[in-house]
């Protein structure tokens, strides 16, 4: 029994819960690896601009900073299911 599907895999639903297992570790990837060039970008405009930023930009950097560490996580739990499975 799978908790994350709330249903048994068996020999004929094991292919599509490697596939979902695939996709979601695909989509994961692309959010990491597409979020780094802006936490980058939001980085440096951070710290290394003398006037600072606003409020918004502020924030908005802390959600992408967040999004970033979410997904880092989830990889990381993800990698671990799938070597178990």
């Amino acid at each position: 029994h799978c908790p994350w599907i709330n249903n048994c895999v068996g020999f004929y639903n094991r292919k599509f819960f490697i596939q979902l297992l695939g996709y979601v570790y695909a989509s994961l990837l692309v959010v990491v690896f597409g979020t780094l060039p802006e936490l980058w970008r939001r980085g440096c405009c951070l710290f290394f601009t003398p006037q600072g930023a606003d409020t918004w930009f502020i924030v908005s950097f802390m959600l992408v900073l967040v999004m970033f560490l979410l997904s880092l996580l989830l990889l990381g739990t993800l990698t671990q299911f799938i070597k178990f499975h």
